[in-house]
C-alpha cells in the first residue's frame, strides 16, 4: 500500500511532526530520499537495507500523543526535503471479526470502519485522478510504458516517441545536409587548389614574359629587335673574319670590335665565291649560354647551334 498524505521534511532535525491519524503506530513510516529521487524506508533501528559497519544509523521513535517522530541517535539525515513521514496501513487482516449473535461495541465498529477509511485514503492517494493530478515525488513506472502522451509544447512538457522520431529524422536530414555541404566545400577547395596552381603558373609565365620584354627592350638595336648583324668574310691571309654588332668576347673566333650598332658595313665585303654571307641573328649568338643559339668551331668547321 502506498503512502497516504506523505509529509516532506528537511533533514538535520531531531524531531518531525505529522498531521494524519493512524490506527496503529506501526503503520507510521519514515523514508529517506536516495540518489534516484525515490524514498527508502528507515526502520526504527535506523539501519537501512544493506547497512554495513560504518554506515549512518538513523534510529527513531514515535510519540502518538504529539504525533512526533524523534531521532534517537547522534546522526540525522541531511538535505532539503529528504525525509518523508507517511502512513502505510496493513490490510492483511481486519481488526475485528463479527460473530453471529455477539455484541459489538462502538469502538470495535469504529476500528473496522477506520481501517476501511484509511485504506480508501491511501488507495486514492496512489492513483492519478482522471481530471488531473500533481505529483509531489518521483514517478517510478517500474519498467512499464506511459502511453497516449500528447505532444509536448512547453519547456517543461514531456515529449512522446513520435516527436523523438521526428527529431531523429530531422537530425538525419541535417547530418546529410552537412555532409553534402562538406563535400561541396571539399570540391571547392580542390578547385581552388587547381585555380591557385593555374594562377601560380600564369604568374610564372607572366614573369617570364616580363623578363623577356625587359631583355628585348634592353637589347633593342632600333633596326631588328633581339638581333645582331653578322657578316662573314675572308682576309688576305686566309683567316675567317666575323663582323657583328655589338662586339663581345668569344673563344676561338677572330673578330673585330664593334660599337653597339653604329658601325656601317659594306655588303660587298661579305661576298664569297659569288654568295652573300651575312644576316641578322638572335642577340647573343656569339656568347649566350649553352642552351641558346651560338657559333663555335669544331675540327676546323664553323658550327651555328640553334
Amino acid at each position: 500500500m502506498a503512502a497516504y498524505a506523505p509529509e516532506l521534511k528537511n533533514g538535520a532535525a531531531e524531531t518531525y511532526t505529522y498531521s494524519f491519524n493512524a490506527i496503529d503506530l506501526d503503520y507510521v513510516k519514515v523514508g529517506l530520499k536516495n540518489s534516484n529521487g525515490t524514498f527508502d524506508d528507515i526502520p526504527k533501528t535506523g539501519k537501512m537495507t544493506g547497512w554495513e559497519t560504518g554506515d549512518p544509523i538513523y534510529a527513531w521513535t514515535i510519540d502518538s500523543s504529539t504525533n512526533t517522530i524523534s531521532m534517537t541517535d547522534t546522526q540525522f539525515p541531511s538535505g532539503t526535503g529528504t525525509v518523508r513521514v507517511y502512513r502505510d496501513t496493513d490490510l492483511d487482516d481486519i481488526p475485528i471479526t463479527f460473530t453471529a449473535g455477539s455484541a459489538l461495541s462502538a469502538a470495535q465498529l469504529n476500528e473496522n470502519f477506520s481501517l476501511i477509511f484509511d485504506a480508501t485514503q491511501e488507495i486514492e492517494s496512489n492513483y492519478v485522478q482522471e481530471d488531473g493530478a500533481t505529483f509531489s515525488q518521483v514517478l517510478d513506472a517500474n519498467s512499464n510504458k506511459v502511453i497516449n502522451v500528447a505532444n509536448g509544447t512547453n519547456t517543461n512538457d514531456a515529449v512522446n516517441k513520435g516527436q523523438l522520431d521526428a527529431l531523429e529524422t530531422d537530425i538525419d536530414a541535417k547530418v546529410t545536409e552537412a555532409e553534402t555541404a562538406a563535400t561541396t566545400a571539399q570540391n571547392w577547395a580542390t578547385s581552388l587548389d587547381v585555380v591557385a596552381s593555374s594562377l601560380r603558373g600564369a604568374r610564372f609565365y607572366a614573369q617570364e614574359a616580363q623578363a623577356q620584354r625587359d631583355w628585348i627592350q634592353d637589347n633593342d638595336s632600333g633596326v631588328l629587335r633581339d638581333t645582331v648583324f653578322m657578316g662573314f668574310r675572308v682576309e688576305s691571309n686566309g683567316d675567317l673574319l666575323i663582323d657583328y654588332t655589338p662586339a663581345t668576347t668569344a673563344s676561338d673566333i677572330d673578330k673585330e670590335t664593334g660599337d653597339d650598332g653604329s658601325t656601317e658595313y659594306n655588303v660587298d665585303d661579305y661576298i664569297i665565291k659569288g654568295d652573300y654571307h651575312w644576316g641578322f641573328f638572335p642577340a647573343g649568338a656569339i656568347d649566350q649560354g649553352s642552351n641558346l643559339p651560338r657559333f663555335s668551331f669544331n675540327n676546323g668547321n664553323l658550327i651555328y647551334d640553334i
